[in-house]
């Protein structure tokens, strides 16, 4: 993640009136290797200024590794958007600032299970730049809802950005060195794979001005449900708030608990950043493609592991739910109607993309959905699959050499697709390992 940017300022040499060149890097907060840390803060008149791990005084510039590290300059209508602590507290044991915090969530109405998740997103937003994956969390249910949720967020994450919605001119207009925590009032299902993209470090886009690195933690609200939002790297919550009688919300009480909790997990980054850099956290129960996501948000855990168990425990939910979605993904299922195919009675060496999309929509009405699926539609997928379809007389086709058997076998594995494991006669693909990288790579 790009956590400082080289600048040129004009600087007035002390007792002289003639103008130097001084580099100086601008940073929204950055952990050096040796646990050394700087974060962004802002002053009594609201200007940014820094502080480190060493002391809890503000500093206007730091000086380390021969380098000078001087605040962003940022637009005065960002500058006020963005919540940032105003002084560093103590942020005591993590069980009880996770216990305060969650139960601000609870308060307001959430479901244990969603003011939980929350906690775990509200902790890693805080150490994005040094997490293998951005935290992503989704929200789901009644636009009201979900922006009592996004107001809460923005007191308690770090960097809290609110944003109505997001598109490229957005992320292109941003200071992404400062590091944001999006909080996006609306999230077109169109805009998610620009969104999905950025959960990722070094998530680089070539633009006019060179290149833009779009990394960084968000929450957003997707609609009354999270169709075509999905993913193994994000959290999904339910934003419906129960209970009959609840807190007031408005400046004043978020002003209130921005006060009390940003500096307090400001002194929870300043102490456990290189800790949580370093983690080894694991969640070998869960599904593979969840592991990296529990790493992300169990690394943040400092001290507590029965707190890490609740991570492992809430992921476990997510499971079955990408279990679920993945039983009408269209790229799974045609990896599964491949396998079937491959497989076939008749031993064919030919599959005509036709013949894949019919099977796929067999699939998936056996599941209880009717969904028309067109042959160019599979063709798309079948090449981002790595397989490419050529034409013969028949029309598309796939012809299964022993190398395309094996990348279907591959792509079965890592889908995990349930229940294709077979030991079928004759099939070496079935009794053997899986494909290496190299002969997933070559095939075709």
């Amino acid at each position: 993640m790009s956590t400082q940017l080289r600048v040129q300022r004009n600087v007035l040499k002390e007792l002289e009136f003639d103008l130097a060149e001084a580099e100086m890097f601008e940073t929204g907060g950055i952990t050096f290797p040796n646990g050394y840390c700087i974060e962004l803060v802002k002053d009594e008149d609201g200007s940014l200024t820094f502080v480190d791990s060493k002391s809890k005084e503000f500093q206007e510039s730091i000086d380390f590794d021969e380098r000078e590290y001087v605040p962003p300059i940022l637009a005065a209508s960002l500058l006020e958007a963005l919540t940032l602590p105003r002084k560093r507290g103590d942020c005591g044991s993590t069980p009880e600032l996770f216990l305060q915090v969650c139960n601000i969530f609870f308060s307001y109405g959430l479901s244990e299970a969603a003011a939980q998740a929350s906690t775990f997103f509200t902790f890693a937003s805080w150490f994005s730049d040094v997490l293998p994956i951005a935290p992503c969390l989704v929200l789901i249910g009644g636009e009201s809802e979900a922006g009592v949720l996004l107001q809460l967020l923005s007191c308690v994450v770090r960097h809290a950005l609110p944003l109505a919605e997001i598109n490229v001119a957005t992320f292109d207009h941003l200071p992404m060195h400062v590091q944001p925590t999006m909080l996006i009032g609306h999230l077109r299902a169109s805009t998610w794979g620009l969104l999905s993209a950025s959960n990722r470090p070094h998530a680089y886009v070539l633009r006019k001005n060179g290149l833009t690195d779009r990394y960084c933690a968000k929450a957003a609200y997707a609609g009354l449900t999270s169709y075509k939002i999905e993913g193994d790297d994000i959290l999904k919550v339910n934003c419906a708030l129960c209970g009959a009688k609840r807190p007031a919300i408005n400046d004043a009480t978020l002003n209130k608990i921005a006060s009390q909790f940003q500096p307090q997990l400001l002194d929870y980054r300043l102490k456990h950043a290189a800790r949580v850099r370093d983690a080894e956290f694991d969640a070998k129960t869960l599904p593979t493609p969840l592991r990296t996501l529990a790493r992300a948000l169990g690394s943040c855990i400092v001290d507590a592991p029965e707190l890490q168990v609740g991570v492992v425990r809430l992921l476990h939910s997510h499971g079955d739910e990408l279990l679920e979605n993945r039983l009408f993904d269209p790229n799974s299922v045609a990896v599964e109607a491949l396998f079937a195919l491959c497989h076939g009675e008749n031993a064919t060496t030919r599959v005509g993309v036709s013949e894949i999309a019919a099977k796929v929509s067999s699939i998936i009405a056996e599941r209880g959905e009717t969904i028309a699926v067109e042959p160019r539609s599979i063709g798309s997928r079948l090449r981002l699959l790595g397989f490419r379809p050529k034409r013969d007389s028949k029309g598309f086709a796939i012809h299964l050499t022993p190398d395309v058997r094996g990348l279907i076998h591959s792509l079965a594995r890592i889908h995990e697709i349930e229940g294709l494991e077979p030991n079928v006669p004759g099939c070496s693909h079935c009794a053997g390992a899986v494909h290496s990288d190299r002969e997933v790579q070559s095939a075709i």
